[in-house]
């Protein structure tokens, strides 16, 4: 339980400083996944209070998206945008002056996309009388609460296999050393595996759309691989800012793969 706990440290924008020898780190990363569910979770309260409060305009959910957008940008996701940006700074810039114009740039750019995505979730329909999942209202969410459950949750598996994907970079923090060296094949696979069977069981219509909830998991993966192989080639391993990096990628990757089958299965 306790690694449970080191995981939230690493995700969230909190002092680094602390446990940072912990042995415990090792089966820290193991616990990605998991968070990434409870900010799904999070994420889904906020656009309903949001809806509530803001409504729609024209069928577009404006306010309620741009509070998901603020929370993830602002505390759950902060980690992943802040080492996307991160990676930009000159390798030789020790003081950060690199975080200049470009790279504010290109964090407005990711930001303004993600929310365009997040605003054009479809809304989708009521659940087919014949579909046994109507049974199960608490584990089997409206259309549009699916993806922002399974955004994070794609997001920090990715972060689990950026931590399998070659070394860690040497000079790096005793966490992500510990973390790396206790992140395993099985253990991301067994993950996967898991995350790819919710994408099925929230994605799809019906068994015919299985394969393209298939596509989806494939995509992500292999977006996410090449992201984390790339990355830790041109920085010697994988550092603090490279896994996070990965993760912003793979939320970015599920949105772009997911509305297009999103519009398949439920026309609108």
């Amino acid at each position: 339980m306790y690694s449970f706990l080191l995981a939230g440290r690493f995700l969230f924008p909190l002092n680094e400083a602390r446990s940072a020898e912990d042995a415990r780190w090792c089966r820290a990363g193991w616990w990605f996944a998991c968070w990434g569910l409870l900010i799904g979770i999070f994420y889904v309260f906020v656009l309903h209070a949001g809806w509530a409060w803001f409504g729609e305009y024209m069928q577009l959910r404006l306010g309620p998206m741009l509070g998901v957008l603020v929370a993830d940008v602002g505390w759950c996701g902060y980690r992943l945008l802040s080492g996307a940006a991160v990676l930009e700074v000159p390798r030789n810039d020790s003081k950060g002056a690199g975080l200049a114009l470009p790279v504010l740039i290109a964090v407005v750019l990711v930001v303004l996309v993600k929310y365009v995505l997040l605003v054009l979730l479809p809304i989708g329909g009521r659940v087919p009388v014949a579909d046994w999942r109507q049974h199960l209202p608490y584990l089997y969410p409206q259309v549009i609460d699916r993806p922002l459950l399974l955004m994070p949750l794609w997001g920090r598996w990715a972060m689990m296999l950026a931590l399998g994907v070659g070394r860690v970079a040497p000079g790096e923090s005793p966490r992500l050393t510990t973390m790396g060296g206790g992140m395993n094949l099985p253990v991301i696979l067994i993950h996967w595996l898991a995350v790819t069977g919710l994408t099925v069981f929230y994605v799809s219509g019906s068994a015919v759309d299985i394969p393209l909830c298939l596509l989806i998991a494939l995509g992500v993966l292999y977006g996410a691989y090449l992201t984390a192989f790339i990355l830790a080639r041109r920085f010697g391993g994988q550092t603090q800012a490279t896994v996070a990096a990965v993760g912003a990628v793979a939320e970015l990757l599920f949105l772009v793969a997911y509305l297009p089958v999103a519009s398949y299965i439920y026309w609108y």
